[in-house]
């Protein structure tokens, strides 16, 4: 009788051994993909605020908060790639995708956010990063599947109440 169970046993570890290790794979995946998200959404919000930090200092005295555009435009390229490697590595960082825009906009020329459609008052910076992915151990029983880790990061200079 106890030969028989042991058997029975083993068929079940045999028929549920696939299932298991299917659900395990899928959960490595989706913590690398959590992991992907959060590590380029810090990026994106470093990079926005990296250069927004790039001001006109003699408009600013004026009275009118400006951005240099191609330094602030820089600036948010340079940390977006450099927090991008530091936290996920060097062959993300040469997939990486980045997308930055400099909005120089004021309440008497708004700018439309070309990504959201937001109508902006205050000089903004915005940071898209997209990310391709591949899986590690999903594609071995679900075939190849990549898949696209995009975030969006706008930071803007406003003035003190």
């Amino acid at each position: 009788m106890t030969s028989c169970r042991r058997g029975a046993v083993a068929a079940l570890v045999i028929l549920f051994l696939p299932g298991l290790i299917g659900v395990l794979a899928l959960v490595v995946d989706l913590g690398l993909l959590l992991h992907a998200r959060t590590a380029l959404q810090a990026s994106a919000d470093l990079a926005a605020l990296a250069g927004v930090q790039e001001l006109d200092l003699e408009a600013l005295a004026q009275g009118t908060p400006r951005l240099l555009t191609e330094p602030a435009r820089a600036a948010a390229e340079s940390y977006a790639a450099i927090n991008v490697l530091h936290q996920l590595g060097g062959e993300a960082r040469a997939v990486l995708r980045m997308t930055v825009e400099v909005y120089n906009a004021s309440p008497t020329e708004p700018l439309v956010h070309l990504r959201t459609g937001r109508v902006l008052e205050v000089p903004t910076v915005s940071v898209q990063l997209q990310l391709p992915l591949r899986l590690v151990l999903a594609p071995r029983l679900l075939g190849r599947f990549d898949y696209l880790v995009e975030t969006h990061a706008d930071a803007a200079v406003v003035r003190r109440r």
